[in-house]
């Protein structure tokens, strides 16, 4: 799985009465692995259930517990339930900090354990709760009523309001809750989740109109506070890298479209339809860094997207995510056409292993394809 700042393995944030042995955290600041730090039960104290994520900064990475514990009746003291939470820093084997789980949240009612950069989330119900990261105590909460879909990224949250999607959509600061924008008519974008999954790494949310005929596909940048586009007439499948967004979708000379918008220029970079579209055949397209990979059954060319030059015709590996100063390259086919390997929820869903390289600020020397 991976967090705002690192990946990380025995550290789920479903429910489990066992802790994971053998799991490991990848300590960005070394470039090794290490025993992922558990808490330390008390006698007489018996495990009923326990929710884990890995919250922070690459430079901060915290590794939060929620436990909840038995403690059986001895003599006259009859037994007692209790909830904590315990962080750990990546080399800590004792907790750096442990607060009491709130009593009015209910551990069997919420669906969402998300963590950010400044701590982590939970869902119970419509009331979303934010964690800081230092002291585990409750940061910000916020509760609107009636929630039909949310989604969080390492700094900050969508929310669609109503009881269906379209209605009305808030993104707000992981940070301390506040509203960043709010706008009626737009909701998540539902694309095709194998071609492209939102990764907790972008601070930011494709979104689409809701209103027929018009389901244009927009990006809020939630770090601009921006809502930028139409990239698309329609969200079938998109990605983020970097500065650059991918939309794509396939079909005939009356529905297939390629794009490819740089949201610092404020431009296409490509922008291809109807037959121009069409007739390129692609079958799956990628972005990472400067490059466009196009999956089709003639060259399969890789595009330098500064030059709108053909490069390669096919590739040998693709960067698949970027982990703070690292970045994860896989070798060969990937599993399924995945653009990136890990889902909305930060699970890893590639079959293949992959490679972390140190790239910071991006740097990654290559190869590329």
């Amino acid at each position: 799985m991976r967090g705002p700042g690192t990946v990380f393995s025995g550290c789920t944030p479903d429910a489990g009465d066992k802790f994971t042995r053998g799991g490991q955290v990848f300590d960005p600041l070394t470039g090794t692995n290490k025993p992922i730090p558990q808490p330390i039960l008390k006698a007489p104290e018996q495990l009923v259930n326990h929710f884990c994520t890995v919250m922070g900064t690459p430079r901060n990475v915290r590794v939060v517990y929620i436990v909840s514990v038995r403690t059986p009746a001895s003599g006259l003291d009859a037994e007692k339930y209790s909830t904590r939470i315990e962080a750990f820093g990546v080399n800590d084997r004792a907790p750096v900090a442990q607060a009491p789980w709130p009593a009015d949240l209910a551990l069997d009612k919420f669906s969402v354990l998300a963590p950010t950069e400044y701590g982590f989330i939970v869902r119970v119900r419509s009331r979303v709760v934010g964690f800081d990261l230092d002291t585990l105590a409750v940061a910000w909460q916020l509760d609107e009523g009636q929630l039909y879909s949310d989604r969080y990224n390492g700094r900050s949250l969508a929310r669609e309001l109503g009881t269906q999607s379209g209605q009305r959509i808030v993104f707000n600061s992981a940070k301390d809750g506040s509203e960043i924008a709010r706008f009626d008519g737009i909701g998540l974008a539902g694309g095709t989740a194998i071609d492209s999954p939102h990764t907790t790494a972008d601070n930011g949310f494709f979104v689409a109109q809701a209103g027929r005929p018009d389901y244009h596909l927009f990006y809020f940048d939630s770090a601009a506070a921006a809502l930028v586009g139409p990239i698309a007439p329609f969200a079938q499948s998109f990605q983020r890298s970097g500065n650059l967004l991918l939309a794509y979708g396939r079909g005939g000379s009356d529905s297939a479209y390629l794009n490819v918008y740089d949201m610092n220029k404020k431009t296409f970079v490509v922008q291809k339809s109807g037959n121009d579209a069409a007739g390129l055949g692609f079958q799956h397209v990628y972005l990472a860094g400067k490059y466009l990979y196009i999956q089709n059954a003639d060259d399969s060319p890789v595009i330098d997207l500064t030059t709108l030059n053909k490069v390669a015709s096919g590739w040998h590996q693709r960067p698949m995510d970027v982990i703070g100063d690292w970045i994860l390259v896989i070798s060969g086919k990937v599993s399924n056409n995945y653009a990136t390997c890990f889902d909305t929820r930060g699970e890893f869903v590639c079959y293949e292993t992959g490679v972390l390289y140190h790239s910071p600020n991006g740097s990654y020397p290559g190869k590329w394809y």
